[in-house]
């Protein structure tokens, strides 16, 4: 699996409510998740507590937080230069397994992430 795929997979299954199963990770890809979200940390210098209340679904109207999540999508290669996101190529790298159920997910929330990104900027 590649970073972006992982990246994808994680943001999607983390953050998306109602997911009733984690995946489970080699060592390997936690590393490469620890490193991402290290470098995008450090880029924003959004709090561990405020990434940690998304995975409870609070998302605090913060700045910091949102260049973050941005962050993620850019060290998955799923923006462009000009900030917009590359669904199918973000639907194309979910695992077959839940392509169906987060296909769904990233269509119905098109519009969120379009109107995230304006706010971003």
């Amino acid at each position: 699996m590649t970073s972006a795929a992982l990246l994808v997979f994680l943001f999607l299954v983390s953050f998306g409510h109602g997911a009733k199963e984690k995946p489970e990770l080699s060592e390997e890809i936690k590393e490469i998740i620890q490193h991402v979200h290290n470098e995008c940390v450090d880029k924003t210098g959004v709090t561990e507590e405020d990434i940690a209340n998304c995975e409870n679904g609070i998302f605090k109207e913060d700045t910091k937080l949102k260049c973050y999540m941005f962050c993620l999508l850019e060290e998955g290669s799923l923006v462009d230069d000009d900030g917009n996101v590359d669904y199918d190529m973000m639907i194309s790298l979910i695992p077959e397994k839940y392509t169906d159920r987060v296909g769904k997910m990233i269509n119905a929330c098109k519009h969120l992430v379009l109107l995230f990104i304006l706010v971003l900027y």
